[in-house]
């Protein structure tokens, strides 16, 4: 009996290491040393995280905004949107949509061909991006249903949060929108930690959270000098050629494609370990075995401005706006350009009457 034990306890944690391992191994994220995918255990109820602003580096950042100063370059920035294509080849791997850096995407070319044929769209529907937001994440506690209490994390470690914007965005731009004094949630002086509801749904094998409600708690200050030190969320994606991408996505014979995928590069940075204002500071830096400590920081200076909007009634992160009339799209876009705009996809109502236009106007 007590070989069975053993390796029942044995087999347990093999499959729990797998399974942390299948969750942080996501190929097309190219993670500095030290950095990694945080991952929810399903006993979780609820979690407290900080979200940490890092500097922009993309002259094209998705949020963008350069009339507000949102998300411009050597600004900060709480989150990196990105477009993932799922369950690609037999392997169901996942790339990243190398249209979101100005590059040809034969999935997407793909789609735009089918609907162009007329398919269904339960067919092509599935040849559209995931929209996905990353963060930077210090984890603080969680809300064990098994235990029936809250426990801290040990330490304050850095971590990657990969999240489906339905998951996760949709419901922190819903809260921001209902308590605009919470705008400055990520900031390093006067921000919140975000105390996250969570609902585990099911889709085949796999279970994931969606957060259902968030409510914004005081924290304490984080040390502002950490911004220099943190990894960019800009620079972590390998970007798949778009010979590689077809040849994966219609199992072509690869042999003679060049496997080699495109990273941003970041190679020499390192995850820093993170510390409060009220801890002395030490980071392992970008040169190997060179040490900052003790970085002194200047409480009375004021935090640089940080993109926000001005208008502290005026919610920071707008949504397009649905028009209810018949015969016009709902974003504004050219009726009967089905499938050419991101928009085009599950959100909208008219999709079959747009598609109807198209082909009557050829």
């Amino acid at each position: 009996m007590r070989e069975k034990s053993n390796f029942a306890e044995k087999m347990k944690k093999h499959l729990q290491k797998r399974k942390q391992k299948d969750v942080s191994n996501v190929n097309y994220l190219n993670l500095p040393k030290g950095l990694d995918v945080f991952r929810v255990d399903e006993d979780v109820k609820k979690l407290k995280i900080d979200i940490l602003l890092y500097k922009v580096t993309d002259k094209n950042h998705p949020d963008a905004d350069f009339n507000e100063g949102v998300a411009v370059e050597n600004s900060l920035w709480y989150r990196r949107p990105i477009d993932i294509h799922q369950g690609v080849g037999i392997n169901n791997l996942s790339f990243v949509c190398p249209s979101m850096f100005g590059k040809k995407c034969p999935i997407c070319e793909y789609r735009k061909k089918r609907i162009d044929e007329g398919a269904d769209k339960e067919e092509f529907k599935k040849y559209y991006p995931q929209h996905r937001s990353i963060y930077l994440i210090i984890p603080r506690a969680f809300y064990s249903k098994s235990n029936d209490r809250w426990e801290s994390y040990k330490e304050d470690h850095l971590y990657i949060w990969n999240m489906s914007n339905k998951n996760f965005q949709d419901e922190l731009e819903a809260a921001l929108e209902d308590s605009p004094e919470n705008y400055s949630f990520a900031c390093y002086k006067g921000g919140k930690t975000l105390v996250l509801s969570l609902k585990w749904e099911k889709l085949g094998k796999t279970t994931f959270p969606v957060v259902k409600h968030i409510e914004f708690v005081d924290r304490e200050d984080y040390d502002e000098n950490v911004a220099d030190k943190l990894p960019s969320l800009d620079n972590i994606f390998n970007i798949p050629s778009y010979d590689e991408l077809k040849a994966k996505f219609f199992e072509i014979d690869d042999t003679e494609v060049n496997e080699n995928v495109e990273p941003v590069e970041d190679d020499e940075i390192v995850a820093p370990a993170i510390t409060r204002l009220t801890k002395s500071v030490e980071y392992e830096s970008v040169e190997p075995k060179k040490m900052v400590r003790n970085i002194k920081v200047d409480e009375d200076e004021d935090e640089d401005a940080l993109p926000f909007v001005k208008d502290e009634n005026e919610p920071p992160f707008a949504k397009p706006t649905k028009v209810e009339t018949k015969g016009k799209c709902p974003f504004g876009f050219k009726f009967g350009d089905y499938g050419k705009h991101d928009e085009c996809d599950s959100d909208c109502d008219v999709w079959e009457e747009c598609i109807k236009f198209k082909k009557r106007s050829k």
